[in-house]
């Protein structure tokens, strides 16, 4: 299991977006949730100036079926010209923690 922390924590420092697909039982949620821990207890000793990967995670776990795709990315509305979606801040590229949003639904399963 420590192997694959490793490799999602490599593979997430030259990737924006990170799949992880398994079978179930597999240990998909056990190793993201080992690297969050990981990654929040380094904030907490080292801090962000040793690294800056070093932050506190925020991991929203939903299923993408249970949300139109407007709510999912985000549609702008007519009359205000605001972007309303589920979480508006994860763009943005300055924050304290890291903003992880998992989507909890079997690959083949397709999705409206």
């Amino acid at each position: 299991m420590t192997a694959k922390v490793i490799q999602l924590y490599e593979t997430m420092l030259v990737h924006q977006g990170v799949l992880l697909v398994g079978p179930t039982r597999g240990g998909k949620t056990t190793a993201y949730r080992a690297l969050a821990d990981a990654l929040r207890t380094l904030h907490e000793t080292e801090g962000c100036e040793v690294n800056p990967f070093y932050k506190p995670i925020e991991t929203d776990v939903l299923n993408p079926q249970s949300v139109s795709l407007d709510e999912l990315y985000g549609e702008d509305d007519p009359l205000t010209l605001e972007c309303s979606a589920i979480k508006p801040s994860l763009g943005s590229d300055i924050a304290d923690t890291h903003k992880w949003v998992v989507s909890d639904v079997p690959v083949d399963v397709p999705v409206d």
